[in-house]
């Protein structure tokens, strides 16, 4: 029997000039796709609409698959988190982090395929104060980055990079180091960072923040260490080189759940590339295997490990 396929695609992530051939790929797939476009602003209804029909069983689809990039593929993961219905995604962003996490094919027409007779497996999510994220999230100097890079793209058209130099300029001078409290594994730290960075699973620093699991079911929580601006600024490349020590430059800590706390009623938070604003305490946990992926037939579904602190 032919899959049914429902396939939302953003238009901010050049979809809108794929979405004919995207719909005849799947045409010739023999899936039964029903293809739509949807832009930025429309996102949070589209994927409400989603959320509704996956979680009252009136779903009429077998699969759910969004192409765009992270922050599209995290808010679709939201609406189908702990639902039975399965999600496929097309990479069509920047970075396709969590897509190359899972080991799927950048190719459209290789991605689609997946969608259609690949395997399914269950990867954990994170979630911060209700909101989900695939990725990671973080607070400190990055959110700023994010939020001055589209700040930058809307007002003067810039390109990625471009905005992107502007912003962490911008960033680094208006930034500072920041008084919180992380309270995770029954322990409680007083920090004063410039950044914490919360991924959903461990991340590998030294291989430029590669996951080689999503299904451990715990948070690795990143804490940088007060330093020079220097320090900072070169930090990216001490870790790159796998140089970064614990006592110096960053503390890593393993947990199913943690708070950050701080004296400000509400901080900007960066959450799967998206610059939002939430309410404090920040309280994160990590919900293991509620999401259903589908993945490359070669890769098994593994046995949740238990979290342990780093």
């Amino acid at each position: 029997m032919a899959q049914k396929v429902l396939v939302l695609l953003n238009e901010s992530a050049g979809a809108a000039s794929k979405a004919a051939s995207i719909e005849a790929v799947f045409a010739d797939l023999g899936a039964e796709a029903t293809v739509r476009l949807f832009t930025k602003e429309a996102c949070g209804a589209a994927m409400a609409e989603v959320a509704c029909a996956a979680r009252d069983g009136s779903f009429p689809h077998d699969a759910l698959a969004v192409g765009g990039g992270d922050g599209t593929i995290g808010a679709a993961a939201a609406a189908v988190v702990g639902t039975p219905v399965p999600l496929g995604i097309l990479p069509m962003g920047t970075h396709n982090h969590f897509a190359r996490d899972l080991g799927l094919p950048l190719r459209l027409r290789d991605a689609a395929e997946i969608i259609c007779g690949g395997s399914e497996r269950r990867v954990d999510v994170g979630l911060l104060n209700g909101r989900v994220f695939v990725n990671n999230s973080s607070i400190g100097i990055y959110p700023f980055l994010v939020a001055g890079r589209m700040r930058e793209q809307r007002r003067r058209g810039l390109g990625r990079i471009a905005a992107t130099m502007i912003a962490v300029a911008r960033a680094l001078r208006r930034s500072h180091w920041r008084r919180c409290t992380v309270v995770a594994n029954g322990e409680t730290r007083k920090v004063r960072t410039a950044c914490i960075f919360v991924g959903n699973n461990h991340y590998d620093l030294a291989r430029l923040g590669s996951r080689a699991r999503l299904d451990e079911g715990a948070l690795s929580i990143y804490i940088v260490k007060r330093q020079s601006w220097l320090g900072l600024i070169l930090l990216p490349i001490v870790v790159g080189f796998g140089r970064a020590r614990p006592e110096r430059d960053i503390e890593h800590v393993r947990a199913p759940k943690a708070v950050v706390a701080s004296r400000k009623r509400h901080l900007r938070v960066a959450l799967d590339g998206e610059a939002v604003i939430l309410s404090t305490p920040l309280r994160y946990e990590s919900l293991p295997g509620r999401l259903i992926v589908r993945c490359p037939p070669e890769i098994a579904p593994a046995a949740p490990s238990e979290p342990e602190q780093a």
